[in-house]
């Protein structure tokens, strides 16, 4: 303001004897001005001039992983990367760029010009055939699908294709990132086996890597893994698997600091869960120390959050209070949509629990608006129970009954998608030819391996040459004799039925025991199966049973038993409705529940959960599972193995 003064004073001068201090005036007001512009580019890192180093210097300034640039720098720096990779004629490094760019819009929020960022670099690589390139950014392009919009399906369908570009490139890496953000949003769902089913085949990839980026992948899976089991309320396996990356983010690196939080943060879920309040307060507190450091507004605002909430289900609302506001005041600042909702309804509840209804209003209407604005269906429904019960205690009958009824009519709506009409005329846009670029850049991958297999080919060629020579004799041989193989198999059925039919004409006075002609089932009067051959075949069930426990194949059917006693499904029915007086499913379902009834006191299967035991012996659903086992024993199989556990 003073350099403006300063130069309007220099022009406003009048009159020949004023010339000699306009100019001072003016040459002083824009020596102001360039101190006060050096003055604010003395934060900014210093740069080379040249223009390939200047290049370098950005790059690294604005990596994603290592940028510590306030985010509006961050975002002058990467688009001048990006302009300097035009320039220069760089079209490796400016998908670089791009991704840098594309980081650097997430940090001021900026979402869809982030996410057609992301689609900008993604197409380049695509023209280049940078296959690990092409899984770096379907991975980004998901994150913000999932992070910023909560369209989980759109985000697991770019994590789908992180993950078979990762195949293509033979990168480990994004193989195991994109199965473990898979297995996330699986979990956010609820969908536990299927999360489960990603996190392990994650660990599967990552058990022989020493890469260090993958060993800190592996050691989030594992707490992941251990948050799945707190759902499904199996603490020593949760515990198990946390100790377990606790160890692996010990190792030195960049992420030791921020493993060591998030260990922090699990233990305390683990203690809060079971109701251990003043230890879980103290992890959330060793976890803001670290998470302070780093200067990320939205992390540091979560654990605020954390601890107040913690604070008020252990019964201190004062303490809860202070630390949910600091989390308010954060989230107000950083616009944080979800946070809003989340702080002011936490502070509204916090509030009610003091008994003081009319300062918790306030709070649970602008988390109500904050939630409506955001598609934020569960805080949403929270609120609306929340209300319900203040203007209960506010002696306001006909708005409790209002929301009581709205949260009766959004309790079992799922969290919505926050996608913008922008980003949907930005998906249109890049992904209405995606197709016919990823048919391009498989054919550019193909056509590089075709030489390879020209080569092999020509070696292997009068090998081939020869086996097609002789294919047709061989499909010749193989029709005989598989033909002669039915033929025996025939004839062999036909001499069991006659064997059969002999013996049961030969002890039908006493084998057979027919019925009365007034109570027998009409559905077997014709069939040729006797009791006796029943027996038998009983005998050979139980053996298939208890033995070779046939019953553990998931898809294990009565078509599969029929096929391993060589019996006809007709004449197997009949022996489990006639003499078993047992469903087939229900006889297989009893050995399966007294096969986990086993091995739920086996204290060599103490680390094993519940679930996977269940599945082992073959039940193939978790609702299923737990079903057929409360109904035969009268216990869930966690509430079993506690009450049966062998020391």
């Amino acid at each position: 303001m003073l350099c403006f003064s300063m130069v309007w004073l220099g022009f406003g001068a009048r009159g020949s004897g004023s010339k000699l201090g306009r100019c001072l005036l003016i040459g002083l007001a824009f020596g102001a001005m360039m101190l006060a512009q050096e003055s604010e580019l003395a934060n900014y890192p210093a740069l080379p001039t040249e223009p390939k180093a200047r290049l370098d210097r950005l790059l690294s300034l604005t990596e994603p992983l290592f940028a510590t640039l306030p985010p509006a720098e961050l975002l002058i720096r990467a688009d001048e990367a990006v302009r300097l990779t035009e320039t220069l004629g760089l079209p490796a490094k400016k998908v670089q760029a791009l991704r840098s760019l594309g980081f650097a819009a997430l940090s001021n929020k900026d979402f869809p010009r982030a996410l057609e960022t992301y689609f900008q670099a993604r197409d380049l690589a695509s023209s280049l055939g940078d296959q690990t390139a092409c899984a770096q950014v379907e991975m980004d392009i998901g994150d913000v699908f999932q992070f910023c919009y909560a369209d989980y399906p759109t985000a697991l369908a770019y994590y789908r294709k992180g993950f078979q570009w990762g195949l293509v490139a033979r990168s480990l890496h994004w193989q195991v990132l994109a199965q473990r953000r898979m297995g996330d949003i699986y979990t956010l769902l609820g969908e536990y086996p299927t999360a489960t089913q990603h996190l392990k085949e994650a660990l599967s990839l990552s058990q022989d890597t020493t890469e260090y980026r993958i060993l800190m992948s592996r050691a989030a899976i594992l707490v992941n893994l251990s948050q799945i089991n707190i759902e499904l309320e199996d603490m020593t396996q949760a515990e198990l698997l946390l100790t377990q990356a606790q160890e692996i983010f010990a190792r030195p690196g960049y992420y030791q600091e921020f493993g060591k939080s998030r260990v922090y943060i699990q233990w305390g879920h683990i203690h809060r869960h079971q109701k251990r309040y003043p230890e879980a307060l103290q992890n959330y507190r060793l976890a803001l120390e670290i998470r302070a450091k780093r200067t990320n507004v939205s992390e540091i605002a979560s654990l605020w959050h954390l601890l107040g909430d913690t604070e008020r289900e252990a019964g201190r609302p004062q303490e809860a209070l202070v630390n949910l506001m600091k989390a308010l005041e954060m989230r107000r600042s950083g616009g944080e949509a979800l946070g809003i909702a989340e702080s002011n309804l936490a502070i509204g509840l916090t509030f009610a629990q003091m008994q003081r209804p009319r300062e918790a209003l306030p709070f649970l209407l602008e988390s109500l608006e904050a939630s409506s604005k955001g598609g934020f269906n569960k805080e949403r429904t929270q609120v609306y129970q929340a209300l319900s019960s203040v203007h209960a205690a506010l002696g306001d009958a006909q708005a409790s009954l209002r929301y009581r009824n709205l949260f009766d009519e959004w309790k079992d709506r799922v969290q919505g998608s926050r996608v913008t009409a922008a980003v949907l005329g930005i998906l249109n846009r890049y992904e209405k030819d995606q197709l016919d670029r990823e048919l391009r850049l498989l054919r550019t991958h193909q056509s590089r391996t075709l030489r390879l297999v020209g080569i092999i080919g020509a070696i292997l060629g009068l090998v081939i040459l020869g086996l097609l020579l002789n294919l047709r004799r061989l499909k010749a041989w193989r029709a005989e004799h598989l033909q002669r193989r039915k033929e025996e198999w025939v004839e062999q059925l036909a001499q069991l039925d006659a064997m059969r039919l002999k013996l049961s004409e030969l002890s039908e006075s006493s084998e057979l025991q027919e019925a009365p002609e007034d109570t027998e089932k009409p559905k077997y009067a014709a069939s040729r199966l006797t009791e006796a051959s029943a027996q038998r075949y009983i005998k050979r069930i139980l053996l298939l049973y208890d033995e070779k426990r046939i019953y553990r194949d998931p898809d294990f059917t009565l078509d599969k038993l029929a096929t391993s006693l060589n019996l006809s499904t007709t004449y197997l029915s009949q022996i489990f409705n006639q003499f078993l007086k047992q469903k087939f499913q229900d006889f297989t379902n009893a050995f399966r529940v007294k096969d986990v009834c086993q091995t739920l006191v086996d204290p060599a299967n103490r680390d094993r959960s519940p679930l996977d035991l269940g599945f082992d012996a073959g039940f193939n659903s978790k609702t299923n599972y737990y079903r057929v086992f409360k109904q035969a024993t009268g216990l869930t199989p966690i509430e079993y193995r506690s009450k049966n556990l062998k020391a």
